[in-house]
């Protein structure tokens, strides 16, 4: 009996097979060491950096092995206090406003690498919290 070739049957090289794996597993790793969804933070996740010298930061956190940790779309809280014209009058409270890393005079970009000995310690941020809210507006609402 003849064998009938069917239009579903497909042969492919071996060599072709090896390098789409080969290609695969090589996006799979760089995904995941570069915190790519699905190996990264989800869209709706935000973390808190609180530092080893005083300093936070608020973000999406990814922490692939290695020495650093990468953190996007950097936030941190900026308190100014106004003193007022006569010294025998009362130091107002500290204004606290949300600022987006970037518009620094040095221009960095939204993304920080992070030592992982300068991590004192991380915490996820819950959707309903203020911060979460306020960046979410300064975002635009999304």
């Amino acid at each position: 009996m003849k064998r009938v070739s069917s239009f579903f049957t497909l042969r492919v090289p071996r060599r072709v097979l090896v390098a789409v794996v080969v290609v695969l597993a090589g996006a799979s790793a760089y995904a995941y060491q570069e915190g790519v969804p699905p190996f990264g933070p989800s869209a709706d996740t935000w973390h808190g950096v609180f530092l080893t010298n005083g300093q936070a930061y608020f973000g999406r956190l990814h922490s692939p092995p290695g020495e650093y940790a990468t953190l996007r779309e950097v936030y941190y809280v900026l308190a100014t206090q106004i003193q007022p014209q006569d010294p025998k009058e009362a130091a107002t409270p500290p204004q606290l406003t949300l600022q987006r890393l970037g518009a620094e005079i040095h221009g960095p970009k939204q993304e920080m690498r992070i030592p992982k000995t300068a991590i004192l310690f991380v915490e996820e941020l819950r959707g309903d919290s203020k911060l979460v809210e306020a960046i979410r507006l300064q975002k635009g609402g999304k």
